[in-house]
């Protein structure tokens, strides 16, 4: 597939924006920083879509070179025919952690705005017509999605201000571009009082319309007698006004005069503007919610999270979008509750399985599986131990350290049990686990097997007893999700949304996230082989709920019923 024939087809075209980390074609999923579930998640929603008729580009940052490659991020890349990612470069020439990221989202704003408007041309459209909607995952994508929504809109108001004012296009441009922090009201009304004092130096606003003959003309040219209804505002720009009144009266009085422009020369705009509102946001998690989870966190490394800089961002983006994408109902909660969201803006959307991976196994179809742990572990009788698994980012708030030592309270008593730790990247979270499985003599019952490949992952989930997660900051819990789909039964901690709202009748779920109750939670599971049995199969059919096909084709229904496609 090439760009032009991307570009030149009539499938309608969905935006999605998943920025940080390592999202693309390659992506090293649980290997690399800032590179879970969310990339998953759109990967397969794009899919979904793709199937639905849609050709999608997924934007993310570029211009940094690829994990533990020298190869850089840079250009156009096909998923699939009709999905593509692009790479907007942004920032410095390297990778830059989720929480540190803000400061150059501005620059990738402009970058893609271009990129999408240069296509839109080839077509010989707009981008608004362009585009179908645009779908924002995260908090610096949401950002994205709104200074992207901002622009088109600029684009769309100038053309229509170019009609009513005598001021060149270039000026219009470069006086919008610079001033994206105040409204169109006042972005009008300062463009009209710095373009008159352009045109009479001799003349201030503050003059009265009546006194210059030549003044009086050119308002008349340019914005028709209905301007006078705004002679006091003009009048009250006096050059001392301008010296001794402080500068949020200038603020008001230059958006009052902005706005009767608008309403008097441009009936309808408002309307044509809110039309161009075609952003969805998907937040995946929120800072508040992350905030409630950390309290018992370290607070050096609670801070490095910049959680107030984020729920910030969060205030900024919910009430700029026109539908909100929940993953669980927890978000929705918090997204009303926190962020006064109305509960009808609200779509819920959680992670779905892909049962071309995730499904129940007999052993005899899990044979690489197997022989990929016997090699990870150099347990002879592998096949004869009781496995218990868990697998996600190397990362501080997934507590591994509490499940390591949880296990260390059962595993002399059951002594034919392993613990497998799937994920990666190799970082300190991993150095520092691998120190306490050495320090609680466990280095022969514990092993690290890095991340899992596709073509093992859905093996690898079908064989263990039981998987075990007591992760304390989960947008859903995609890998509950799998688990249970594998039909495998699941120990998670309450703090996962899956597991909290869907399977409190069908899994273990210990009222603290401490060793001690997740260690009697494992030795129920352990002794109780018709539990176990019993758990894993309503779980199962609880998992059969969350597939694509079915929440794509009502999430595009949604998107119809509410215009926005």
């Amino acid at each position: 597939m090439k760009n032009r024939k991307f570009i030149l087809s009539s499938r309608p075209h969905a935006v999605l924006i998943s920025n940080h980390g390592y999202a693309g074609i390659h992506a090293p999923v649980c290997k690399a920083p800032d590179s879970g579930g969310q990339i998953v998640y759109v990967h397969y929603l794009a899919r979904s879509l793709e199937k639905n008729g849609y050709k999608v580009s997924i934007f993310t940052r570029g211009g940094f070179p690829e994990y533990k490659s020298k190869k850089v991020r840079s250009g156009t890349g096909f998923l699939s025919p009709w999905i593509r990612y692009v790479y907007i470069p942004a920032g410095p020439p390297h990778f830059i952690p989720k929480e540190d990221i803000a400061p150059v989202l501005d620059e990738e704003t402009g970058r893609m705005h271009s990129f999408l408007k240069k296509e839109a041309r080839i077509k010989k459209t707009n981008i608004h017509e362009y585009i179908s909607f645009i779908n924002s995952h995260y908090w610096d994508a949401g950002l994205i999605g709104c200074g992207l929504v901002s622009m088109m809109q600029t684009d769309l108001f100038l053309e229509e201000l170019d009609r009513i004012l005598d001021i060149p296009d270039r000026y219009l441009r470069k006086r919008y571009d610079g001033n994206r922090n105040h409204d169109v009201f006042y972005q009008t009304g300062a463009v009209f009082l710095s373009s008159l004092e352009k045109k009479f130096p001799d003349t201030r606003p503050g003059d009265s319309l009546n006194k210059d003959p030549y003044l009086s003309l050119e308002l008349s040219k340019t914005l028709c007698i209905s301007l006078r209804r705004a002679e006091h505002l003009l009048t009250a720009f006096s050059i001392k006004s301008r010296h001794t009144e402080p500068a949020f009266r200038q603020i008001e009085r230059t958006a009052q005069l902005g706005r009767i422009i608008i309403q008097t020369r441009l009936p309808g705009i408002k309307e044509k503007l809110e039309r161009l509102n075609m952003h969805i946001w998907c937040p995946h998690t929120l800072g508040t919610l992350k905030e409630r989870n950390t309290r018992d966190m370290d607070p050096v490394l609670k801070k490095g999270l910049r959680l107030k800089e984020r729920i910030r961002y969060e205030k900024t983006v919910s009430p700029r979008v026109s539908l909100l994408m929940a993953t669980s109902r927890e978000i929705i909660k918090v997204l009303h509750d926190d962020y006064q969201a109305a509960p009808d803006k609200i779509f819920y959307f959680p992670p779905c399985n892909d049962d071309t991976l995730f499904r129940p196994r007999s052993p005899v179809n899990c044979k690489k599986a197997w022989a990929f742990l016997k090699r990870k572990t150099c347990v002879k009788n592998i096949r004869e131990q009781q496995i218990i698994l868990e697998s996600s980012r190397m990362d501080h708030s997934k507590r591994k350290d509490i499940l390591v030592r949880a296990f260390r309270l059962i595993a002399e008593k059951n002594g034919n049990t392993l613990l497998l730790i799937g994920g990666g990247p190799a970082n300190e979270v991993e150095r520092s686990l691998k120190k306490l499985v050495g320090k609680l003599r466990l280095k022969d019952r514990v092993f690290f097997i890095g991340f899992l490949n596709p073509a093992l992952i859905g093996p690898i989930f079908s064989i263990p007893l039981m998987y075990v997660t007591p992760s304390e900051m989960e947008g859903f819990g995609m890998s509950v999700l799998n688990a249970i789909s594998s039909r495998v039964p699941v120990i998670a901690s309450g703090k996962i949304p899956l597991a909290q709202q869907h399977l409190k009748h069908c899994a273990l779920i210990p009222k603290d996230n401490s060793p001690a109750e997740l260690a009697a939670a494992m030795e129920k599971y352990l002794n109780d082989a018709s539990l176990r049995k019993r758990n894993s199969r309503k779980a199962f059919l609880i998992s059969r709920s969350f597939q694509w096909p079915v929440l794509t084709r009502l999430f595009i229904r949604e998107l119809k019923r509410r215009n926005l496609v």
